[in-house]
């Protein structure tokens, strides 16, 4: 399986009362999706509190078994129009990540930098 790194722009929802601080927050919800190898936290953006957890926005650098973007990629592509969600011509490229990424649990949004 190979891996691919990348920094990318989030947004997660860090459940109140984990263990840890805000980072370590945010660094397990994108450890939580699929596929997810490594994450460093690079930069906390915005902490705001809501009523059951925190939005948190960071700057990440992630590190993915491409294969899992891949299939998740070509499933996209294949339930939707390839075009409207930018998969057609690179199914494992930047969009993909996002779009993988943004399908985890507790991620609101992701931008592939």
């Amino acid at each position: 399986m190979l891996a691919g790194t990348h920094r990318v722009r989030v947004s997660v929802r860090v459940p109140r009362g984990a263990a840890g601080d805000v980072e370590g927050g945010v660094r397990d919800v994108v450890e939580g999706v699929d596929g997810v190898r490594r994450v460093e936290v690079d930069r906390l953006k915005a902490v705001r509190p809501e009523a059951l957890d925190l939005r948190v926005d960071a700057d990440v650098v992630v590190t993915l078994d491409t294969e899992v973007v891949e299939v998740h990629a070509a499933d996209a592509a294949v339930h939707h129009d390839a075009e409207s969600v930018g998969l057609a011509d690179a199914p494992a490229g930047v969009d993909g990540v996002a779009e993988h990424l943004r399908d985890g649990f507790g991620v609101l949004e992701a931008v592939v930098d």
